[in-house]
């Protein structure tokens, strides 16, 4: 899973077995290293209405709805977006960049501008 920040606006990107595992119900989950200390961020669904941002234990948490997540991860639905307070969230499939960047666009999605 890929995170991107800017100001307020986050955005996690997720390969194909990332997205089999939120259909799957499971938690995705990764974590940066800063010599003894480590920030965590995550995707997981729980029995709620709406999507939620929670930070956690060091940890940027990011929870779908059940429903809202097993339909997207099932679907040719390429992203969710959502505002949480002032918070913008994008959730989407990671797709193979153009131009091959080899081993990390190895469990993409298949852009569907490739020829």
């Amino acid at each position: 899973m890929k995170l991107r920040i800017k100001g307020n606006s986050v955005r996690l990107r997720l390969s194909q077995s990332e997205v089999e595992l939120v259909a799957l119900g499971a938690e995705v989950k990764e974590y940066v290293h800063f010599a003894e200390n480590q920030f965590g961020y995550a995707l997981r669904q729980e029995a709620i209405d709406s999507i939620e941002a929670r930070y956690e234990n060091n940890s940027m948490l990011i929870v779908l709805p059940y429903v809202q997540g097993k339909k997207w991860a099932k679907s040719d639905e390429v992203g969710i977006s959502a505002r949480v307070g002032e918070l913008q969230i994008l959730i989407e499939k990671d797709f193979q960049c153009l131009v091959s960047r080899g081993e990390e666009d190895k469990d993409a999605f298949p852009n569907p501008l490739a020829k």
